[in-house]
């Protein structure tokens, strides 16, 4: 479940629950970790990225010349781990104009 500006929640199915002896409901840490060398082609995925974090009304307000420039700065990254850290800045950007 993604919440904005906040940390996210994730089911852990029961089998890795029993081996790290945690039980539904319990607090656990877990980390994520990009799992391709692929870069991203096209837009779809960064706005799924936006709409998931709950920023895509607020990306969608902005001239399409400025939407068309983030999609450009993303896309345009040299590797899938810097457009991994250009969406988050952008969402990061896009949740603070939103709470003005």
């Amino acid at each position: 479940m993604s919440i904005k500006s906040s940390d996210k929640i994730l089911a852990v199915n029961g089998a890795i629950r029993k081996a790290i002896q945690k039980s539904g409901g319990d607090t656990v840490r877990v980390s994520l970790y990009v799992n391709s060398n692929e870069k991203l082609k096209d837009s779809t995925p960064i706005l799924e990225s936006f709409k998931d974090a709950a920023v895509l009304s607020s990306f969608e307000t902005l001239p399409t010349q400025e939407q068309g420039n983030i999609i450009a700065h993303i896309l345009e990254q040299d590797t899938d781990a810097k457009q991994v850290e250009k969406i988050v800045y952008y969402i990061e950007e896009l949740a603070s104009r939103s709470s003005h």
